[in-house]
């Protein structure tokens, strides 16, 4: 008898064993792309409990000259040569619903992998209006990511990386924003 109770011992440690190992496997191909585009760093920063900043930002921004090169300075973001100003500055640190945001920005089903962000960026008819970012911060690095809620694409400082958001982050992540800002628009189609 003391032998068959080892012997479901060992088996429930080895199936709990498994458990943990198809978790961990299974949380990677969740995130995998993610990852590798937005570098562990930066995903370290989103998934942390750190210091989250909503910037609402100025939109369409003026053109830069060729030596500015610094991403953000207190008054202001650069991304792709147009330095936009920050009009605001919020802590939602402690805000409702940021561990889901958090989430989705982390998952790769949250990003539109087959659309090339670049392409839409250099296209003539596409103009980015830029309209806010998510700084998240720590003792040790700070992440930006910049979005164009209408053109649904989401740009990451320091790294440069420009990814193309999938409907569903575009929408949910809108309508957070114009929560966080007070704007009362909860409609994710509204321009």
């Amino acid at each position: 008898m003391q032998i068959r109770g080892k012997w479901v011992i060992l088996t429930v440690m080895g199936i709990s064993v498994a458990a943990a190992l198809f978790a961990v496997w299974f949380n990677h191909r969740l995130t995998h792309r993610t990852t590798a585009a937005f570098r562990p760093d930066v995903i370290r920063l989103i998934a942390g409990k750190n210091k989250v900043e909503l910037l609402e930002l100025d939109g369409f921004g003026e053109r830069v000259g060729g030596d500015d090169s610094s991403p953000e300075t207190a008054q202001t973001v650069t991304v792709h040569g147009k330095r936009l100003r920050i009009v605001s500055v919020r802590d939602i640190s402690e805000a409702a619903g940021l561990i889901h945001a958090r989430y989705a920005l982390r998952q790769d089903a949250s990003f539109d992998w087959a659309a090339s962000a670049g392409d839409r960026i250099s296209s003539a008819e596409f103009v980015p209006s830029w309209d806010c970012a998510l700084r998240f911060s720590d003792a040790h690095g700070r992440a930006l990511l910049i979005v164009d809620t209408l053109g649904g694409l989401l740009h990451v400082e320091p790294i440069g990386a420009d990814v193309v958001m999938s409907e569903k982050l575009r929408g949910g992540l809108r309508i957070y924003i114009d929560e966080q800002l007070g704007n009362g628009n909860n409609d994710p189609n509204a321009q």
